[in-house]
């Protein structure tokens, strides 16, 4: 794909920044929870799964099973 350009690069930092609430240059799931509502989503309500489940699972697809 090549480098990123300065807008893309831009874009991400910003969307970073946004999930970044604590803003200690780490996204947590504390910051996560700031940031989205997993009440809704169709396991918690059925009680398959935890919000906290489904918050980590949303986390790992950007840093992959057991983080950095």
């Amino acid at each position: 794909r090549g480098p990123l350009s300065k807008r893309r690069k831009a874009l991400i930092l910003q969307a970073y920044n946004v999930l970044d609430k604590s803003g200690d240059g780490e996204v947590t799931l504390e910051d996560i929870k700031m940031v989205y509502n997993a009440k809704q989503h169709p396991k918690v309500i059925s009680g398959e799964k935890t919000e906290d489940e489904i918050l980590t699972e949303f986390m790992e697809v950007f840093e992959g099973p057991g983080g950095n």
